[in-house]
């Protein structure tokens, strides 16, 4: 898609496998900036179009750039990582952001009614898919609850329906938007099945995350 789409993908790989997402010793913040900040100054990209985006752990390390970093992004989309309560706590976005929210409504890892992840107390808790949107929403002083609409049941043999939730009346360019994969799984729709279903549930097949993504990336561009 970026290659089609013509534009800068960089994939960062975290200490450990594991994102420093508000609790952690790692300063993954400092470094993902730095990152950027070279990428700006070769002139790669430009500083008013940098996105954030991740599954799991690395969308919720963005939700984290989204509070703390707010001015240096145009927008962040999340796959199966809520928000964790304790980001929820201390979040304060200096200004409006797009966001985006994809999650499965069977996620065994990342629940969507929130809670413990992957039912374990120590490896912390989040907020409720719905509440993670919601929290973006009202940071992004949106007026009105969502309107929710059906997507077309492309792939049926695969056991997803997908439904999504517009906020309304959110500043220009202050998108929140919840994508929710009925059936789905602790995976990324249109991806690949990288273990049974059995451990991390169903891969939808009705949207491509990828595309899902960057379209709104593209609306909410600057």
């Amino acid at each position: 898609l970026a290659d089609k789409e013509k534009f800068l993908v960089v994939y960062p790989v975290a200490l450990e496998r594991r994102w420093n997402d508000l609790n952690g010793t790692a300063d993954d913040v400092g470094f993902l900036m730095a990152m950027v900040d070279k990428f700006v100054s070769d002139g790669w990209v430009d500083k008013n179009r940098v996105y954030a985006t991740g599954i799991s752990n690395g969308g919720m390390m963005a939700q984290r750039l989204a509070c703390e970093q707010t001015e240096r992004f145009a927008g962040i989309a999340t796959v199966a990582g809520g928000m964790s309560t304790g980001l929820a706590a201390t979040c304060k976005p200096v200004r409006p952001l797009p966001v985006l929210v994809i999650h499965g409504t069977d996620d065994p890892i990342v629940p969507w009614a929130g809670g413990a992840i992957a039912g374990l107390e120590e490896f912390g808790s989040v907020l409720s898919a719905r509440d993670t949107a919601k929290f973006w929403a009202v940071a992004n002083q949106c007026k009105d609850a969502g309107t929710i609409l059906p997507e077309p049941d492309r792939a049926p043999q695969d056991g997803t329906r997908v439904k999504v939730e517009s906020f309304t009346g959110c500043p220009a360019r202050a998108a929140v938007t919840l994508v929710a994969v009925e059936g789905g799984g602790h995976t990324w729709p249109g991806g690949y099945q990288y273990l049974p279903e059995r451990f991390i549930g169903r891969t939808s097949r009705d949207i491509d995350a990828n595309s899902v993504i960057w379209n709104f990336f593209k609306i909410a561009a600057p």
